[in-house]
C-alpha cells in the first residue's frame, strides 16, 4: 500500500511494522519498491538495545537484511536523534534517484524521554505563573518541544502561538521576545573563576561539557569554537542542561550554558560566570511564532500576547549576564 501510494502521488509512502517476522515479511515488497525507484519509508520497532547479540526473542540483523534493497538502512540508537534521522530518511527517499529507506527504532529508544528545551524548562513556568495570576479563569493548553517542532505546530494551526529560537518561514511572523545569552560557567574553585576572564584558546586546555546534541545551543557552541579555530582536547557530551550543570558544579569541566538556565546557581554561588575576553558574547534570539494571516488577536490570545509584552524586560534581564 505504501509503495502504491508513493508511485501514484510521487510523495513518500510510509509503512510501520513490528520487529521479527513483521519486518522480514516486508522484504519482497521493499525489493519491488527498490527496483521501481519508489520512495517508501519503512519504520520498524526493534527489540531493546540491551537485548541485542544475546539471542533474544525476534532478534535479527534487520539493517543488514534490508541494506541491499534500500537506498539507506539504519538503526536509531539515541532518542534525541529520532527527529534528525527521520528527516534524513525522508530526504534520502525523495532526492536523487528515489527509492526505499529502512529505519529501525528499538523500543527502549522509542519510549525514552527527550531532554526538555531550555525555554520550556526555565522560561515558560515564569510566563504561565504571571498569566495565571492576572487571568485565573483562563485555561491554556501547553505543548513543548524543540523550536522546529513548535514552528510546525504553529504552521499546522495546532497551537495559536509558540515560543522558540528565531526561525524563518514565509507564513509565520517571528515577534522578538528576548535574547538569551550563553555564559561560560565554572565551579567556584576553578582557576578560571579566579581570573574572571579567559581567552578562547584557554578553553582547549580544560574539559568542555556540551549538552543535548539536538539543541541549537549545541550547534551554536560547536560552531563558535570551530570558527575560532580552537581544537577542543576534551569534550563531555550529555543529554540535558541539568546534567551539564551538575558536572560543572562538581569540578568536572566548564560549559557554555544559557544564562536563563544558570541564573539560580550564579545567584547561589554554586557556579561562577567567566567572561570570554577575546570573543563577542554569544546570543540566541527567542521569538513568538504566530501565523501571518491569523488576523488581530482577541480574547485570551490577546491577553497572553500582552502578558508576554509586559514580561519582555524581565525576561531579557534574566537572560543577560553581568559579566558581559
Amino acid at each position: 500500500m505504501a509503495d502504491g501510494l508513493a508511485r501514484v502521488t510521487d510523495r513518500p509512502g510510509v509503512c510501520l511494522v513490528t520487529s521479527g517476522p513483521g519486518a522480514t515479511n516486508l522484504i519482497t515488497g521493499v525489493a519491488a519498491a527498490h527496483v521501481a525507484h519508489s520512495p517508501v519509508v519503512v519504520l520498524v520497532g526493534g527489540i531493546a538495545l540491551d537485548h541485542y547479540q544475546k539471542d533474544a526473542f525476534q532478534e535479527f540483523d534487520l539493517v543488514g537484511m534490508f541494506r541491499p534493497v534500500t537506498k539507506l538502512a539504519l538503526q536509531i540508537n539515541k532518542a534525541e536523534r529520532i527527529p534528525e534521522l527521520l528527516r534524513a530518511a525522508l530526504r534520502t527517499a525523495m532526492t536523487g534517484r528515489q527509492g526505499p529507506v529502512f529505519v529501525e527504532i528499538p523500543r527502549d529508544v522509542l519510549s525514552a524521554e527527550l531532554p526538555a528545551p531550555a525555554v520550556s524548562t526555565y522560561v515558560l513556568p515564569r510566563i504561565l505563573t504571571r498569566f495565571r495570576r492576572t487571568h485565573p479563569r483562563v485555561q491554556l493548553a501547553v505543548r513543548t518541544g524543540h523550536s522546529e517542532e513548535i514552528l510546525e505546530l504553529v504552521l499546522r494551526e495546532e497551537v495559536q502561538i509558540g515560543l522558540g529560537r528565531a526561525l524563518r518561514h514565509p507564513g509565520v511572523e517571528a515577534i522578538p521576545l528576548y535574547e538569551d545569552e550563553l555564559v561560560l560557567v565554572v565551579d567556584p574553585t576553578h582557576r578560571f573563576a579566579e581570573a574572571g576572564a579567559v581567552g578562547t584558546e584557554e578553553i582547549s586546555e580544560v574539559q568542555l561539557i556540551l549538552f543535548d546534541r539536538t539543541s541549537s545551543y549545541h550547534d551554536l557552541t560547536s560552531a563558535f569554537f570551530r570558527e575560532a579555530g580552537v581544537v577542543l582536547r576534551g569534550v563531555m557530551e550529555l543529554d540535558n542542561i541539568d546534567a551539564a550543570k551538575k558536572m560543572v558544579e562538581q569540578g568536572l569541566g566548564v560549559a557554555l550554558l544559557p544564562h536563563t538556565a544558570v541564573a539560580g546557581e550564579l545567584e547561589a554561588g554554586t557556579l561562577r560566570a567567566v567572561r570570554l575576553a577575546d570573543a563577542p558574547t554569544l546570543r540566541r534570539e527567542i521569538v513568538i511564532f504566530r501565523m501571518r494571516d491569523a488576523g488581530a488577536p482577541s480574547g485570551a490570545l490577546d491577553a497572553l500576547l500582552n502578558c508576554l509584552s509586559d514580561l519582555r524586560p524581565t525576561l531579557q534581564a534574566a537572560a543577560q549576564s553581568s559579566t558581559a
